[in-house]
């Protein structure tokens, strides 16, 4: 798709993609709720001390570690920031095709780089430092990190995997397919049967 000119009060014309211009008020929403939740969250589990039932008990078993949270937490920001845009680009006006749109219709591979840099996504992990031989040699660490020696972090949690071809969604980004109950991904029973009477 060819980037379109969009016109700013403030800056003049910008050339981009027709949500390029909510960026940053997205991300900073989008941080704003995704805080929010989770505060609302950490205080529900270990606000004030009271007598925990069974499954709250579970929740505060099962709560990830800091680690783990400030992953989702990145994740969570960037899909919702995607969310806000799509819908202020929605409301401008701008026109694309609503059934069957990718996120790169709506911002520029820039921005979603910009994107995913300013959610989080993309946080510098040091390597694990894999030099106690002696015990990685005999145990396997809990986090999967330093069990494959060549490359560290293979495998290590909280990792994003290295797919070996690309994903393919329905909507170009993160709706799976086959999710569209009103496409039919198979072919037609008469069609492969044209095709049998042909040969």
């Amino acid at each position: 798709m060819f980037p379109c000119m969009l016109f700013s009060d403030i800056d003049g014309p910008i050339i981009g993609r027709p949500g390029d211009r909510y960026l940053f008020s997205a991300v900073d929403e989008a941080r704003q709720e995704i805080d929010k939740a989770l505060n609302h969250t950490l205080t529900d589990l270990f606000g004030e001390p009271h007598k925990r039932t069974p499954g709250e008990l579970l929740q505060a078993f099962r709560f990830p570690s800091s680690e783990a949270r400030q992953t989702a937490r990145s994740a969570e920001i960037y899909e919702r920031a995607l969310e806000i845009v799509w819908s202020h680009a929605h409301d401008s006006g701008s026109q694309f095709n609503l059934t069957e749109f990718s996120y790169s219709d709506i911002l520029s591979p820039q921005k979603l780089e910009l994107l995913a840099n300013l959610s989080g996504c993309l946080v510098h992990k040091e390597p694990p430092s894999c030099s106690d031989m002696c015990f990685h040699r005999n145990y396997r660490s809990f986090d999967g990190s330093c069990n494959n020696f060549n490359h560290p972090r293979w495998g290590a949690s909280l990792t994003p995997f290295v797919r070996l071809l690309p994903a393919v969604y329905e909507n170009g980004f993160n709706t799976p397919i086959g999710k569209n109950h009103d496409y039919n991904y198979m072919f037609h029973d008469n069609s492969v049967f044209l095709e049998y009477t042909v040969c």
